[in-house]
């Protein structure tokens, strides 16, 4: 056979091989507007935000940027804000999300591939929500003649929300960056999936953090404990890991894990 046959059947065999191991591919950047702009203009913060952290701040999204995302497919509606609001919406971002965490983490390629901000976000059941996560970005909206009027509360409530969606969805559920030691599981294993209809009762002394039925799986389980402490007061969070000891133990390691892998408190995020 053919020396550079055979060479020319090697070099096709690892570029299917490397596909495989890769089932997407991240968008090109070259479609994007990253260059400098003038200072203090929105052009600028969009360069500072790819420069700083590689990540890419989209304020005129088209169906490409979240439809097709990544490997996933997005069954989502977002309208595009008035370029009245891009500024204000900037600040709204770093405000509620951004200002939450350290330059040490932003800079070691935590953020997303790109944060699109937006007037809405419309979910698969035709439903408006404030945030969307997926493989490759975060959606949140709000850029619009409400922002300035916005009330710390409903602030308060997005900036959950996104972390929320940003560590659980974004990080832990598509990207696969964030993975609780076995322990964690296995202090739960024995009731995931459990068909029994427990008592919420039951459920929190299992481990859970959620009266649902079935009970959890294990992925399950794990945005439970990420949207637990992301979105549940202080207060709530002392009164359940007081009464129940193994919802303690289970918060313990998830606080312990982002402490150690991420210098992160996740526990000051909902603050």
């Amino acid at each position: 056979m053919n020396k550079n046959f055979i060479y020319l059947l090697l070099a096709l065999f690892c570029v299917v091989g490397c596909n495989d191991d890769e089932p997407y591919a991240e968008p090109k950047t070259s479609n994007y507007d990253l260059s400098m702009g003038d200072e203090a203009s929105v052009q600028r913060s969009v360069y500072d935000l790819y420069k700083n952290y590689n990540t890419i701040l989209i304020l005129n999204p088209e169906i490409k940027d979240y439809r097709y995302n990544f490997e996933n497919v997005n069954n989502i509606r977002i309208v595009n804000a008035d370029e009245q609001y891009h500024k204000a919406g900037i600040d709204f971002l770093n405000e509620i999300w951004l200002s939450k965490y350290s330059e040490e983490f932003k800079k070691a390629n935590n953020l997303p591939y790109s944060i699109i901000l937006c007037d809405s976000i419309f979910n698969s059941d035709g439903d408006q929500v404030n945030v969307f996560a997926s493989h490759g970005f975060v959606a949140i909206a709000g850029l619009n003649k409400d922002l300035a009027s916005m009330t710390d509360e409903t602030k308060a409530a997005i900036s959950k929300e996104v972390n929320y969606q940003y560590l659980g969805v974004n990080m832990m559920f598509n990207r696969k960056d964030i993975v609780f030691p076995n322990y964690f599981y296995s202090i739960s294993a024995a009731d995931y999936m459990n068909l029994d209809f427990l008592s919420k009762e039951d459920l929190f002394s299992k481990g859970f953090v959620r009266d649902e039925w079935p009970a959890p799986d294990r992925t399950k389980d794990a945005l439970r404990y990420i949207e637990f402490i992301t979105k549940t007061s202080s207060y709530e969070i002392i009164l359940m890991t007081d009464t129940y000891p193994k919802i303690k133990e289970k918060y313990n390691i998830v606080k312990q894990y982002f402490l150690d892998k991420f210098n992160l408190d996740i526990t000051n995020l909902n603050k």
